[in-house]
């Protein structure tokens, strides 16, 4: 077995909601959530290395949170997914989202 440090603290999180364009790509239920990326439940099917818009409400908020991602890795029905290209204002609602899921 691998001995390795995670760069970021995973949560388990909420529903989630995956778009391309202007169309929706299917649903699922994000398993973990860092400041990098995210490990999602669902049926939907990527191609690796496809770009991905994720959309997730934050934890004790009204907002949802719309981020780019790109499909990395797949184990059954379990995708990992790496954020790409995130603002400043995306990073600060990331970090905040964790503070709040690692106080559960």
């Amino acid at each position: 077995m691998r001995n390795y440090t995670r760069q970021h603290r995973r949560f388990s999180f909420v529903p989630v909601v995956f778009s391309r364009g202007h169309k929706r790509h299917g649903l699922g239920q994000a398993l973990e959530l860092s400041l990098s990326g995210m490990a999602v439940f669902t049926p939907a099917e990527f191609d690796f290395g496809q770009a991905v818009e994720v959309r997730f409400p934050l934890p004790q908020s009204a907002k949802t949170l719309r981020l780019s991602a790109v499909a990395r890795n797949k184990t059954r029905q379990r995708w990992g997914f790496e954020f790409s290209s995130l603002k400043p204002v995306q990073v600060s609602a990331l970090q905040a989202a964790c503070r709040v899921l690692g106080m559960k």
